[in-house]
């Protein structure tokens, strides 16, 4: 089986899936090289080590970590930190495989076709996938009562409540407005929280917010 068609299953397997399609099959081809996609394949949602992951895969420990290190800076698959060694883990496809690469601006002709196959992607098959079956990601579940459908912002309180508790704030550029390039908004717009937002500063993708002392 093709290194690409065998990260894809696995990217299907998260219960945001990644089902099949032309397109994201170029996704993936942009993003991973083949040497990183091989190695992905051999790797888990769940961080492991370095030493782990280049076993399971069957390349030393330098080789090993020089591919993750370079999928980790683009924002392909997670590290975190644990008691001073590095950890890596692969990410669902959304939220992590699409945001993350555009978070550190657009502008490029890769960024220009990641846009085009993403927003083709949906339309093909991700969209679908989302809404159908067998086990739908978001589905609507009967009540029998009627509602008027709003948007709903939340009161400052709430809101100081998620940002005076999180113990690491980052400021990210909407993948959304970045990959489409066609919304005169501001781009710095996403507020992250806690080990993403640490991993994310980290890799420069994003920049780190602090909070304002009352």
């Amino acid at each position: 089986m093709d290194i690409y068609e065998r990260l894809r299953e696995i990217l299907d397997a998260h219960p945001t899936t990644a089902p099949k399609a032309k397109s994201i099959d170029e996704i993936l081809r942009i993003l991973f090289t083949p040497e990183e996609a091989a190695l992905a394949v051999n790797m888990s949602y769940k961080t492991k080590s370095v030493s782990s992951i280049a076993k399971a895969a069957g390349l030393s420990e330098s080789e090993a970590k020089q591919n993750l290190e370079s999928m980790a800076n683009k924002g392909i698959i997670h590290s975190r930190n644990k008691e001073g060694e590095k950890f890596y883990g692969l990410l669902p496809l959304i939220p992590g495989v699409f945001e993350f690469p555009f978070m550190k601006g657009g502008g490029t002709p890769m960024h220009h076709r990641l846009g085009e196959l993403w927003e083709e992607y949906h339309h093909e098959a991700l969209g679908a996938s989302f809404a159908g079956n067998p086990t739908p990601l978001m589905r609507v579940i009967a009540v029998e009562k009627s509602i008027t459908a709003q948007d709903r912002v939340h009161p400052y309180e709430e809101v100081k409540n998620f940002i005076s508790d999180a113990n690491y704030i980052a400021l990210a550029k909407c993948a959304c407005r970045v990959s489409v390039a066609k919304c005169d908004k501001p781009k710095e717009a996403c507020l992250i929280f806690g080990e993403t937002a640490e991993f994310l500063v980290e890799r420069g993708l994003p920049v780190r917010s602090t909070k304002k002392k009352e």
